[in-house]
């Protein structure tokens, strides 16, 4: 691949990425409603960007909360665009996000705990995505989260210094609570913890 370029998406943008894109990689119960997205977008809580390569043509995504401390960012969607995957796109557009948002201290996100896989494909499946973020710069944090019944780690990408597991985990909920009504916020989020 020639040229790429790395920008914040507009809100027109980003709902077409949502429709085209988002929706076609991300199965319907993992889908934040794209009311919520654009009520956050237009609230300053919610950023996203994409990777275009040398013909103006979509690559890669990632759609971030901002957290209410405004410190970090979490990022809630990444996705490398079906006809792009496995040639070092989503290599090169994790390695641009410290440059992007060079105004935060970092990216804190989910992983899918590995120990908790039902099926050996679904471990190995987990256990390579955290591989893909280790060489690319993600730091693996002993944070965790259990959010809808589902089991998660917390990884992130430093920018400005590296974070101990008790401000992962400060971010982690300030970034819950930014993006989820808080009439709904403790059915969602079951759990925030640091593993001993």
């Amino acid at each position: 691949m020639g040229q790429i370029m790395i920008r914040r998406l507009t809100a027109k943008e980003t709902a077409t990425v949502y429709h085209d894109h988002l929706e076609y990689d991300f199965p319907p119960d993992e889908r934040r409603p794209l009311s919520s997205i654009q009520r956050l977008f237009e609230q300053g809580r919610y950023q996203t960007v994409g990777m275009f390569d040398e013909t103006d043509q979509l690559v890669a995504y990632a759609f971030f909360g901002k957290s209410s401390s405004g410190k970090t960012l979490m990022m809630d969607y990444f996705a490398v665009v079906r006809d792009h995957r496995r040639c070092g796109v989503g290599s090169r557009f994790f390695r641009s996000l410290g440059e992007l948002f060079s105004e935060y201290l970092g990216i804190v996100y989910e992983v899918e705990a590995p120990e908790k896989a039902v099926s050996e494909d679904e471990y190995v499946l987990r256990q390579r995505r955290i591989g893909f973020y280790l060489r690319n710069g993600g730091c693996m944090t002993r944070v965790f989260s259990r959010v809808y019944g589902v089991d998660y780690q917390m990884m992130y990408i430093p920018i400005h210094g590296r974070w101990d597991d008790k401000f992962v985990a400060e971010e982690l909920e300030a970034a819950y609570r930014a993006m989820i009504p808080p009439e709904i916020y403790d059915r969602i989020i079951e759990t925030i913890g640091v593993s001993v």
